[in-house]
C-alpha cells in the first residue's frame, strides 16, 4: 500500500470482497464490518460509502450527496473520504 492512489471521478468505487457496512447497536451508529473485525464510521463516512456499490462512477457519487447535502457535500470532502477509504483497503476502484 505504498503506491499513492487517487480517485478519478470516471473510476467506480466499490467495497472490497468481505467489507460491508452495518448498523451496530452497541457502537450506536455505522460501522464497516471485515473478516476479523470492525471500524467505527462517522455518518458522512458511512454515507459517502453507501454510494460505493459499483455502479456508481466518483463523479456520480459526488453528484448524488451534493443534492442531498446541498451545503455540506463539497466534492473534495468525498474524495478525501474515499482516498483514505483506499489507503485503508476497504474499497477498490475500477475503470
Amino acid at each position: 500500500m505504498g503506491r499513492r492512489m487517487r480517485a478519478e471521478t470516471e473510476q467506480v468505487p466499490h467495497l472490497v470482497p468481505g467489507h460491508r457496512l452495518h448498523w451496530d447497536d452497541q457502537q450506536h451508529g455505522p460501522v464497516l464490518l471485515y473478516p476479523g473485525g470492525l471500524v467505527p464510521l462517522d455518518t458522512w463516512t458511512s454515507e459517502v460509502l453507501r454510494n460505493c456499490d459499483g455502479t456508481r462512477t466518483v463523479g456520480q457519487i459526488v453528484d448524488a450527496l451534493r443534492a442531498r447535502y446541498p451545503t455540506g457535500a463539497p466534492g473534495t470532502s468525498v474524495c478525501q473520504c474515499l482516498h483514505t477509504a483506499m489507503e485503508n483497503g476497504w474499497i477498490s476502484l475500477d475503470e
